[in-house]
Order: C-alpha cells, then structure tokens, then sequence
C-alpha cells in the first residue's frame, strides 16, 4: 500500500452525489480555491448565520470573552474534568469566573540571541522575553489558564522535561486551592 493522501467522508459523499459539498466552513467553492462561497444568496438563513457558534473550533476566530453557550460548555468541562481545582466554586461563581474571563490570543513566541549567538541561557531554558512566559520559576501567580486553542509548551523539573499541552489543559490551577 502506498499513502496518497486523506479521503473524508465529505469527499466520497461528493464523489456519490457528483457535486460538490459547500458548509458554512467552506471559504472556497471546490478544492481549486478559484471560486468564493457567496454568503449572500437571498436565503435569510445563510445572511443570519451566527458565526459566533464557531469560535471554539476554530482558533482564529478569537473576540474578547466567550458567549454564554461557549462559558456554559467551559464551566461544565472545568467543573467534570479539574473538579479538585475548582471544588471550591459553585456552579455559578465558576460560570460567572469563565463568562467574565478576556479570551487573549497569544503570538508565538520568538528566541531571542544571546551575545555568544546562542538561544539557549545557562539554565538551559529558552532565551524570550519577558511577554512570552506565561509562567516563570520562583514567580508566584494568581493566574489560572485555560488553552482553548493551539499549544503551550511547558519546562518543568531540575532537568527542564519538555511537555507540549493543548487544548482544553489548564495550567496554574492552584490559584484556587493554594492559600495566598
């Protein structure tokens, strides 16, 4: 066998009914990407489409806080999923904690040079500046957060291991079960 590329369900329904399918995901009419979708076919359904509804699915669609359906399904994942972190919280004080919460979009960070051309310091720790941690040894926190997109990768140990953390993790959650 010999791997050619990825066949969905979506393409072999296409290939069935001879046509191509086009959802409100779809920027492009076909695969040549020649052809734009057209929202604004007389059809009120399409011009009305909340698009809001997309946001968790897709990373680069990014506004300040989440809408109530999207803290809903956060606060119940938080509550099933970290609930020795937020055991503390009632069910309204997490949702109204998450609704409340600014959704920020984090650039990518980049290493900065060291005099001897090295982006590595004597710790063994990535050279960034101070903007790309989110969290730093030694520094204490009150902040807890949420990845809803992309990765973060964290050093942990005397020895730095190396762990990339996605979607849905929570880092610094003992802000809400340490004392301060």
């Amino acid at each position: 066998y010999e791997i050619k590329g990825i066949i969905t369900l979506e393409d072999i329904i296409e290939e069935i009914i001879g046509d191509e399918i086009v959802d409100e995901t779809d920027a492009f009419v076909d695969s040549t990407q020649l052809v734009k979708v057209n929202r604004n076919i007389g059809n009120s359904d399409t011009t009305n489409f909340d698009w809001g509804r997309l946001r968790l699915l897709d990373a680069k669609i990014v506004e300040q806080c989440l809408s109530h359906e999207e803290a809903k399904a956060v606060t119940a994942h938080l509550r099933i999923n970290y609930s020795p972190v937020f055991q503390l919280l009632s069910d309204h004080q997490l949702y109204r904690l998450v609704s409340e919460a600014t959704v920020e979009e984090l650039a990518v960070a980049k290493h900065k040079e060291l005099n001897n051309n090295s982006t590595i310091d004597e710790e063994g720790l990535p050279v960034l500046s101070d903007e790309d941690w989110l969290y730093r040894k030694g520094i204490e926190t009150d902040v807890c957060t949420l990845i809803l997109g992309g990765k973060v990768t964290v050093l942990a140990g005397v020895d730095k291991f190396r762990s990339d953390l996605s979607s849905w993790s929570v880092l610094g959650g003992a802000t809400f079960t340490e004392p301060s």
